[in-house]
């Protein structure tokens, strides 16, 4: 079992965000071990093709053991960035540079927790790993992935929506509480089944809850090293929702305003005027905001400038219904077993 203590800071900042890398690592375990999604079905020809890369081998064989709930190096997949959208066309980019930057002491007392024996990544140095591992993600995810990322990638908006309409209604703990049926929130304690032990303390830091389809459904933590926790939660690929919520029914008028008003840097003296708020007002709003990934901060000089993120573009833009591919007559998605993609990405 996995106990993580977290204080009142970390609750606080509860972040959520997809994984590009994650959703990449189980795809890819899926295919090398010639499993189906229970959902999706077959990775497809593409994915198998994309297996012959040697770098794409290595990593299937490194994280393996997450298709059968052990442990899976955390290097390989980062916690994502609190702004994947500042590399347009590039989602996986990100993540690529923290894998290629991870520590080689890190990488070292990561590798050492995996079954002993002869494998594929021992004949390699630390950092030579962590250069193959981001260029047999790339790789694959060129192959594999990146023309169903726009679907994918719309399914896990849609559950970090749901997400933060819970918030809403039940507050952090309420979500904790219901990732997943292995899951036990209890006095600022997470509790999770798992076949390892595990203790950890969560102070002062950041969690990062991650929806995933491709794991689907199975629920994954690494809280090994506190600065990058992250927890990922299954997402059903065929559950849809007609429309997602309106911003005023999420966030309440008045903090709906402040978030349409921060397009670009603005203050919290700036939007009081613009907004004619009180400055406590605009302050309580921008703070819960900031606590639920829908604002950044940064100082300039003497002003500290808040600015929307992604996230909270997507909710002020969101379409008014969903719509999932046509899928064919076996169930599966058309085009995840597209033939395989060789041009450069």
């Amino acid at each position: 079992m996995i106990r993580a203590q977290l204080d009142a800071m970390t609750v606080s900042r509860v972040r959520w965000a997809p994984s590009p890398a994650y959703e990449a690592v189980g795809w890819l375990t899926l295919a090398a071990a010639g499993r189906r999604h229970p959902q999706l079905g077959d990775p497809g020809a593409a994915a198998r093709y994309a297996l012959r890369d040697p770098r794409v081998a290595v990593t299937a064989a490194l994280m393996a053991g997450g298709l059968y709930g052990r442990y899976m190096p955390d290097f390989v997949t980062p916690k994502p960035p609190p702004d994947p959208g500042s590399r347009p066309g590039q989602p996986l980019q990100a993540q690529l540079d923290l894998i290629r930057a991870t520590p080689v002491d890190k990488i070292e007392a990561q590798i050492a927790q995996l079954a002993t024996g002869p494998r594929e990544w021992t004949r390699l140095d630390p950092q030579r790993l962590a250069a193959v591992v981001a260029d047999g993600l790339a790789t694959f995810w060129r192959i594999a992935l990146a023309d169903q990322w726009p679907w994918l990638q719309a399914r896990l908006h849609q559950a970090l929506d749901q997400q933060l309409l819970s918030v809403r209604d039940g507050g952090i703990g309420e979500v904790l509480a219901h990732l997943h049926p292995s899951v036990r929130w209890r006095q600022g304690c997470l509790e999770i089944d798992k076949p390892y032990a595990e203790d950890v303390i969560l102070h002062h830091t950041e969690l990062v809850l991650v929806p995933s389809v491709m794991t689907w459904p199975r629920l994954a933590v690494q809280v090994c090293d506190p600065a990058d926790a992250m927890i990922a939660f299954p997402v059903d690929p065929t559950a849809t929702r007609a429309s997602p919520p309106h911003p005023h029914a999420l966030l309440g008028r008045g903090r709906t305003r402040v978030l349409q008003a921060v397009s670009t840097g603005r203050s919290t003296t700036a939007l009081s005027e613009e907004l004619a708020m009180a400055a406590s007002t605009v302050s309580h709003h921008l703070g819960v905001l900031l606590d639920t990934g829908m604002v950044t901060r940064i100082r300039q000089g003497h002003h500290v400038l808040y600015r929307r993120t992604p996230a909270a573009d997507r909710l002020l833009n969101a379409p008014l219904c969903f719509v999932e591919p046509a899928r064919t007559h076996a169930g599966v998605h058309p085009g995840w077993a597209n033939p395989p993609r060789t041009d450069s990405a």
